[in-house]
């Protein structure tokens, strides 16, 4: 099904509220387009977990009895059998991100990308530009992990010495306590900003269709200097606050099921259904920051970003 032509793009510069109403709008409109792509990485994960629904089950009742008893961790058997099946079904999730994640991805920035330059796009199209671009995109999601797990390291070394520097130097732990809580801060947003980095290189490197290497490098430079850091934080914190939302809601009424029907089959339904939609509205924000980046810092207009982006060879 083709997606509807937003007509007329948006050609200037947006602010956070204006691209957080575009992105609401366009989501809505191609609803069934964006879900049906993250539904390439997130039904097979349904299925997966769905081996895994007694665990949920047992899971809760560990939740249940630790809160009882006041925090108490009970003496429990363990269960091999389940322990075996979970670390089967561990390895399987792996395999399926491997594979269906960086073209559900892929899909998604590409059927963006398009919509929000007001171009024709459908789920058969994006996808096969995904498959054409597998190699690349799966090289620079390592690349992504990799710069946010350099945050996480970062922010740990960052504690401890600032633990040891409190110990040897300071000898105050009120002093110590208000370093490490802006030390704390400024590592969750040097997390949040890597993240948003990382969502601008994967736009440029399917809009602008270049290597993997070159659209990291792009994504950092636009995302993290002088002028955009704090624009990039900010998306950041939204992009944070959307993800909590979703999870709060997936794991509240999840959990509040479990306990109800005694079964852990609607806990992996729903939240496969909240992880499709916050897969795709994120991905959207993220194209939608990067048009607005090339918009205010380049100068471009969209009829030239349009030309830019690729649509998937005829077969």
């Amino acid at each position: 099904m083709t997606a509807p032509i937003i007509s007329p793009p948006v050609a200037r510069p947006l602010s956070i509220g204006e691209l957080l109403d575009r992105a609401v709008t366009l989501f809505v409109r191609n609803f069934w387009l964006f879900c049906g792509l993250a539904a390439v990485v997130y039904v097979p994960l349904a299925v997966v977990q769905s081996l895994m629904a007694d665990f949920w089950l047992w899971y809760g009742g560990l939740m249940s009895t630790i809160f009882a008893s006041g925090g108490k961790m009970p003496n429990l058997p363990p269960n091999a059998a389940m322990l075996q099946r979970l670390n089967a079904v561990s390895l399987i999730e792996v395999i399926v991100w491997l594979v269906a994640a960086p073209l559900a991805s892929a899909a998604l920035i590409h059927a963006a990308g398009r919509i929000v330059c007001g171009e024709p796009t459908s789920f058969r199209e994006a996808l096969r530009f995904a498959v054409l671009r597998w190699g690349s995109v799966l090289l620079f999601l390592l690349l992504w992990a990799f710069l946010v797990v350099a945050a996480l390291v970062a922010g740990y070394v960052a504690l401890l010495l600032l633990a040891l520097l409190a110990a040897a130097v300071f000898h105050s732990v009120i002093l110590a306590v208000i370093l490490g809580i802006a030390v704390l801060l400024a590592w969750l947003l040097a997390i949040l900003v890597a993240f948003v980095a990382g969502g601008v290189g994967f736009a440029t490197l399917m809009v602008e269709t270049g290597n993997a290497l070159r659209a990291f490098a792009a994504g950092l430079e636009r995302a993290i200097n002088r002028a955009s850091l704090w624009r990039s934080v900010v998306i950041g914190l939204v992009y944070g606050a959307i993800a909590m939302g979703f999870s709060s809601v997936a794991y509240a009424a999840g959990f509040a099921l479990l306990f109800t029907l005694h079964t852990g089959i609607p806990m992996v339904i729903i939240a496969s259904m909240t992880s499709l939609v916050q897969f795709g509205f994120g991905l959207l924000i993220m194209v939608l920051y990067y048009f607005d980046l090339r918009i205010r810092r380049e100068g471009a207009d969209l009829t030239t970003l349009a030309s830019q982006i690729a649509a998937a060879p005829a077969p």
